[in-house]
């Protein structure tokens, strides 16, 4: 798939995911703000509810009262026949019914007066005694005002609030304000500031009679949005999470998308190689195998045997490259079974130092070989680990910047032996340095072109060292050199 296809791709999926995004969001707004007016339609009918329950507590109560003649003679006072007051029939016995209402005045009742003249007014009787409105109003105001500090007792309206509240579903704490245009009847024990209750929504207002003034309940709730949020919590907290996810396997496949394109570019590479590699040995022993039927060469033995050799020598670097292959395809599978025993570390080095030896004298180049480890033994293939350390010779002669530079370092650390190998060759940046273990990857070279391989030394070393239960690591700097690391456990020799 050609790059830009990619991005074009990778486009389409993050416009769908961004939009995806802004739609979850519109949901839960959306979501948030139907939860917001049931529960300020909740908290209103709860409001009301309440208003009902105190007149049911209050029926109760009065139920349980007793009026007597003597307390109601006391409210009242006799007057005059001639009444100082002429209301209306209706608005009189609309008072009337009201004093009943609150058995002030039970045993009085209305009466028609007839007046010389002719006309008629309605008076209010006890005992054959009228009564001054004005008087009774006063006395009953007076009486209801003491009555209403008792109808909208802390202890009811909490009780009310409660039940009204529960009812409709909301559990949260709340504070309560009860008001008359002049005072406050009643709060909360832990009552909100006074600005809180002039911003609050949640306020009804309650008219119970003439004799009392209006009075308003107030409701504020500290602790309202972490209730909504609460309630939502397993909405907000599932859509977040199928986000997350989303959104993880989105970048998760980019990643993987890029990398398989990588490796695809790399397996390319490694293909290419590995055929010129393969070709190169090829075509020698062809023409090898062409100059050896020449009549005039098969009569000169010096000739026969030099061709001869070069057929045996490039068949033999055939040889090797497909088994380079073939043991990493095994390893990869998992199909390579070492052969551990205890071997000694500075004997394998001293063999493959001295095969590398040649190939650096050719170079003019030089090889120094420090090997301090005072403990050089460790349990391991030989064959595999001589292909580990001649890896990592054979790059340090690849990568050098005109002759070979080598040094060769062991030591003892804890309860491992650690051989460096050392090149002042053309080193790497920090991006090469991460990824020179990975299969198929290659050194950028720059300019230099002379340097063969497949892409899988490195790759292999790792896997052999791992298998040892050791570690590589690697140190460079561009055009300065590089230095790799190999830990392996030792085993202790006791005395």
């Amino acid at each position: 798939m050609k790059t830009k296809h990619l991005y074009y791709i990778i486009a389409l999926m993050a416009f769908a995911l961004f939009g995806l995004l802004i739609l979850q969001y519109n949901w839960i707004k959306q979501s948030m703000q139907v939860q917001n007016e049931q529960f300020n339609f909740a908290v209103q009918k709860a409001l009301s509810q309440s208003f009902k329950k105190l007149n049911q507590y209050d029926q109760a109560d009065r139920k349980r009262a007793h009026f007597s003649l003597d307390l109601i003679e006391e409210v009242i006072e006799p007057v005059e026949k001639t009444a100082s007051f002429h209301p209306e029939k209706s608005e009189l016995e609309r008072i009337f019914e009201n004093l009943h209402d609150f058995r002030i005045c039970s045993e009085i009742h209305l009466r028609t007066l007839y007046h010389p003249d002719g006309s008629q007014s309605l008076a209010i009787i006890q005992n054959d005694n009228q009564l001054s409105l004005q008087s009774v109003m006063e006395r009953a105001t007076d009486h209801l005002n003491f009555s209403m500090q008792e109808y909208y007792s802390p202890k009811k309206i909490q009780k009310a609030l409660t039940s009204s509240l529960k009812e409709s579903g909301i559990d949260t704490d709340w504070q309560f304000c009860l008001r008359t245009p002049n005072q406050i009847l009643a709060h909360s024990n832990n009552s909100a500031p006074k600005d809180t209750w002039q911003k609050t929504p949640y306020k009804r207002s309650h008219y119970q009679n003439e004799f009392t003034p209006p009075v308003e309940l107030l409701l504020h709730f500290p602790k309202k949005k972490a209730y909504l949020r609460s309630n939502s919590f397993a909405m907000l907290s599932s859509s977040l999470l199928f986000n997350s996810i989303i959104m993880l396997v989105f970048v998760y496949t980019i990643h993987v998308i890029f990398r398989q394109k990588q490796l695809s570019e790399m397996k390319t590479d490694f293909i290419n190689n590995m055929t010129h590699e393969l070709k190169t040995p090829i075509s020698t022993i062809r023409l090898a195998s062409e100059m050896l039927t020449d009549s005039s060469i098969q009569h000169n033995s010096s000739s026969m045997k030099r061709y001869v050799g070069m057929i045996r020598d490039e068949n033999n670097r055939l040889q090797d490259h497909v088994e380079k292959v073939l043991t990493y395809a095994r390893l990869e599978k998992g199909n390579v079974k070492f052969n551990k025993e205890p071997i000694s570390l500075h004997h394998l080095l001293e063999e493959v130092i001295q095969n590398a030896s040649l190939k650096v004298n050719k170079l003019n180049g030089s090889m120094d070989v420090f090997l301090n480890a005072q403990e050089n033994q460790v349990y391991g293939d030989s064959l595999h680990l001589k292909n580990v350390f001649s890896n990592l010779l054979d790059n340090a002669i690849k990568y050098r910047k005109e002759i070979p530079k080598i040094k060769i370092r062991s030591k003892n650390v804890g309860n491992e032996i650690i051989v460096s190998v050392t090149d002042e060759g053309i080193g790497m940046n920090k991006e090469a340095l991460q990824r020179i273990f990975e299969k198929f990857y290659r050194v950028p070279t720059g300019n230099v072109h002379n340097v063969k391989g497949f892409g899988l030394g490195l790759s292999y070393v790792k896997q052999v060292v791992d298998a040892h239960e050791g570690q590589i690591k690697a140190e460079s700097k561009l055009h300065v050199g590089t230095t790799i690391h190999c830990h392996l456990p030792i085993i202790k020799i006791e005395s």
